[in-house]
C-alpha cells in the first residue's frame, strides 16, 4: 500500500533529520541521502495528543 506524504519538515540544521508525514505516522530520513532513520516519536504525539484533552476537558466543564 503506497501513502502520500503529507508534510515534508526540514530542519535549518543539516545535521538533524528531515521528517516526512504521512497523516498521523511519520518517518525521519537523512536530508541528503533520503536513507530512512527511523520512525518518528509516536510516544511523545500520543501523550500531547491526550494531555490536549485533558486540557479541553478541563476548559469545558
Amino acid at each position: 500500500m503506497e501513502m502520500d506524504p503529507t508534510a515534508l519538515l526540514l530542519r535549518n540544521d543539516p545535521a538533524k533529520p528531515a521528517r516526512i508525514s504521512f497523516g498521523r505516522q511519520s518517518v525521519e530520513v537523512a536530508p541528503y541521502t533520503g536513507e530512512q532513520l527511523g520512525a518518528g516519536a509516536v510516544g511523545v504525539r500520543r501523550m500531547f495528543r491526550a494531555l490536549i484533552g485533558w486540557h479541553r476537558w478541563l476548559g469545558f466543564n
